[in-house]
């Protein structure tokens, strides 16, 4: 039998070699970029810079009307405001899930009173870059101050909601008049929802969380 030419294995060894080189590298710059941009994006938050806009989802700055101005007013008056009595501790830290979609970045935060949050993005790459809803802080913010009011270390989903609801109660006017009418979730499919819409919404899952745990509770006692 005769024996393959040694300068073929060698040249189909080399490119091989070459392949895996060239995917592992492709894979390591697209991880380290999107990481850098998640970290990028949430010193943007930290900020309230306007640029958040550019690095926002289109189909939310379409239905929601979003300039980079009602942006900065948007952190500058409602989100950080909320933020103002939390000191960082430590640096930015990122990582980006297996399939290297998506990436988490996040700092923590800590008040006096030993109250502690992270703070954080998680965008998805996008062929146009790392993109992340920017309204999603301004729940965050909610629920921040919700549980500083109330010396809270943790929220459960009732919490959530009622921060929801008592934060839009506070917010509504000052939302309107930057000219920010509700909400879209993150798949471009999803409906518009009006504030009228989001808190409804909130009141029906906050009655159904209630009855499931009556209905439990009468289970247990049974």
């Amino acid at each position: 039998m005769k024996l393959p030419n040694r300068k073929i294995v060698y040249s189909g060894v080399f490119v091989v070699g070459i392949i895996l080189f060239v995917t592992v590298w492709l894979l390591t710059t697209r991880t380290s970029s999107l990481e850098r941009q998640a970290a990028n994006i949430l010193r943007q938050v930290e900020s309230g810079d306007a640029s958040l806009y550019d690095n926002g989802y289109e189909h939310e700055r379409k239905a929601l009307g979003l300039t980079p101005e009602k942006v900065e007013r948007l952190y500058h008056q409602l989100v950080l405001p909320r933020f103002a009595k939390y000191k960082p501790l430590g640096e930015i830290r990122t990582m980006v899930n297996r399939s290297h979609s998506q990436a988490v970045a996040w700092r923590r935060y800590e008040n006096e009173k030993g109250q502690i949050f992270d703070l954080n993005v998680s965008p998805w790459a996008t062929p146009e870059g790392a993109r992340q809803m920017i309204l999603a802080r301004l729940a965050t913010a909610w629920v921040v101050q919700y549980r500083m009011d109330r010396n809270l270390d943790e929220n459960d989903s009732e919490g959530v909601l009622l921060a929801k609801l008592e934060g839009l109660k506070a917010d509504r006017a000052a939302l309107e008049q930057i000219g920010i009418p509700g909400l879209v979730g993150d798949s471009p499919s999803t409906p518009f929802r009006s504030w009228d819409a989001c808190e409804r919404e909130w009141r029906h899952l906050l009655q159904d969380l209630r009855k499931t745990r009556e209905l439990r509770g009468s289970s247990s006692n049974h």
